[in-house]
């Protein structure tokens, strides 16, 4: 509609970027995911400094396991804006879960937690990174603190519960567990539940 464009372009968006945002806005209304995708990707090529479109098409490219599509838009949001808690947490978790390289990871997510102390999100993704780094003395205060941040997080609950198990304290971990098994009962069967359950010795 011509109120949802000018709302855009008062946001910043320059109006060619603007329209094609609008379309992708009414694409996803209607489940058009590959649509709507497409024309972000026109939008951005129109606008690449226009971070709401790049973060949009991140979380496209991630809702199609494309990880290194939404890598790349996230390092563009960083190049625009180096301190926007979301593009540096997003890039970090995806460094460190989907290419498996916390090292990478591991400056962004000191910089988003730097940024926005106060996110859960942020805090969980600083904590599981030191945490795949072996640093589970750095990781343990930061998951205590997301799962205050979080109470009703199962990932972090589950993240959580591997930390402690990391560093000796079974009897929480086995506490977080099921915290994260009642908050997600989809989490049941998943590796890494079976494998935490073999180190706790709940296995039958």
């Amino acid at each position: 509609s011509g109120r949802r464009l000018a709302a855009l372009v008062a946001s910043g968006a320059p109006r060619d970027a603007a329209a094609l945002m609008a379309r992708a806005e009414v694409r996803l209304s209607q489940a058009d995911a590959a649509g709507a995708r497409e024309l972000y990707e026109r939008a951005t090529a129109v606008a690449p400094a226009h971070v709401p479109a790049q973060l949009a098409l991140a979380t496209l490219y991630e809702r199609s396991s494309n990880w290194d599509g939404a890598i790349a838009r996230y390092r563009k949001v960083i190049e625009v804006k180096p301190d926007d808690g979301t593009a540096l947490n997003n890039l970090a978790y995806a460094l460190a879960t989907r290419k498996n390289d916390p090292a990478a990871a591991l400056p962004f997510a000191k910089r988003a937690y730097t940024s926005q102390p106060n996110n859960g999100a942020a805090t969980d993704t600083l904590a599981w990174v030191q945490h795949l780094l072996g640093n589970d003395a750095e990781a343990l205060p930061l998951i205590a603190t997301a799962a205050r941040q979080m109470p009703n997080s199962a990932e972090v609950r589950l993240h959580a519960a591997v930390i402690l198990a990391s560093t000796g304290n079974p009897a929480a971990a086995k506490d977080e567990l099921e915290k994260a098994l009642a908050l997600d009962k989809g989490l049941d069967g998943h590796p890494a539940v079976e494998a935490l359950r073999k180190t706790l010795g709940l296995t039958n």
